[in-house]
């Protein structure tokens, strides 16, 4: 599970497949922010390597793109897919990803549930059940200040601090889902 830091602008670093073939990693560093589409990105590679009539870009290396979006040989459709990544981090920037983790989790039936630790949870899932209750608390692991609560996969409760939250919530593979899935989320 990786999670890279939005608040810095994805880039590439652009050479070509001509100068690498003759010993040279010649290019530059574009941050992709700084052009409105694929097709815009791509006339600055080419003005970035007019010296070539035809160059053959190579995407030698990237900074702050999810790993599954980087190809080093990216073709127009792969970038445009890295675009449509760049305008949803935009949309992304102060999402909760508790409330968006669930709706991953709904739209894909992935048991990966986490909720408010408030008395709302027990209300919902055990008010008809206190021995479940205590028997999912007692074989679970919970600090009564933290901010967040699931279900574990044996069905006992661990809590989550505020400061953790971000570590059990897969970002690559949510926005990887989003990207694929627009129209099933509320972005």
């Amino acid at each position: 599970m990786s999670n890279f830091d939005f608040s810095t602008q994805p880039s590439l670093y652009v050479g070509t497949y001509e100068k690498y073939n003759n010993c040279s990693i010649s290019g530059d560093w574009l941050t992709l922010t700084d052009y409105s589409d694929a097709e815009e990105f791509l006339e600055a590679c080419k003005e970035l390597h007019c010296d070539e009539e035809q160059p053959e870009f190579m995407f030698q290396d990237q900074e702050y793109l999810p790993d599954f979006l980087y190809s080093e040989s990216a073709s127009l459709s792969e970038l445009k897919r890295i675009y449509e990544y760049v305008e949803l981090i935009d949309d992304l920037e102060d999402v909760n990803w508790v409330y968006l983790n669930n709706e991953y989790c709904n739209n894909t039936g992935v048991d990966n549930y986490i909720y408010e630790f408030t008395d709302d949870f027990f209300d919902t899932h055990f008010f008809d059940n206190p021995t479940n209750a205590a028997m999912a608390a007692s074989f679970g692991k919970i600090n009564w200040s933290d901010d967040y609560i699931e279900f574990n996969g044996y069905g006992n409760l661990e809590s989550i601090s505020e400061d953790l939250i971000e570590t059990r919530i897969d970002k690559e593979e949510i926005i990887a889902h989003i990207i694929e899935n627009k129209e099933s989320y509320s972005l």
